[in-house]
């Protein structure tokens, strides 16, 4: 759902939440509630990713409108970099502070983990699924720009915002929840 909600909004297929530095920048904020909160309950390290994820993405977008491209397919190659960058970050940080193994850990992308008090969080998720769902609408006359959405009544910086935030909540909930699966690409 988030990949297709940030795919409408951007315009671009092939942005996802992986290709822009959403779930590396929920994975640093995990890192950082790991480092200054560590003793404090999973929603709380789960807040923290969540508001990484949202910075992280809109720092993304804010990238994004500033750079003008021909091809379509130097946008998620732009994501790619930001994401290395905040992923190298995240790692130094781990490193310099004994915690790669733990970091490893929270992102190895599996279920073992998910146990009674640590699954409920992705019901958060479904409900900004649903939430997803209902503005589906909006997020595809967004897609079709600026100037179209306008026209047509949306508000274009309101939908594109809900969109962002939606995605990044997902993204974050998940991450912390199950981890992340690194892609090949």
């Amino acid at each position: 759902m988030a990949g297709l909600v940030m795919m409408h909004i951007t315009g671009n297929r092939f942005v996802t939440p992986s290709t822009v530095g959403t779930t590396e920048s929920a994975t640093f904020g995990l890192l950082l509630a790991t480092l200054f909160a560590g003793g404090e309950s999973l929603f709380t390290k789960m807040a923290t990713a969540v508001a990484c994820a949202l910075i992280g993405t809109f720092f993304f977008m804010r990238i994004l409108r500033r750079l003008t491209f021909r091809d379509m397919i130097l946008v998620p190659l732009v994501g790619l970099m930001f994401g290395g960058v905040i992923d190298a970050v995240t790692t130094f940080i781990a490193y310099r502070a004994d915690l790669v193994q733990s970091l490893g850990a929270w992102t190895a992308g599996d279920f073992s983990g998910v146990l009674r008090g640590r699954y409920e969080l992705l019901w958060i998720a479904g409900a900004v699924t649903v939430a997803g769902y209902l503005y589906a609408d909006r997020f595809t006359v967004a897609g079709m720009g600026r100037s179209f959405a306008v026209n047509l009544g949306v508000r274009y910086d309101r939908v594109v915002n809900t969109g962002l935030v939606l995605a990044a909540v997902t993204t974050a909930v998940v991450v912390v929840t199950v981890g992340r699966c690194r892609s090949s690409a």
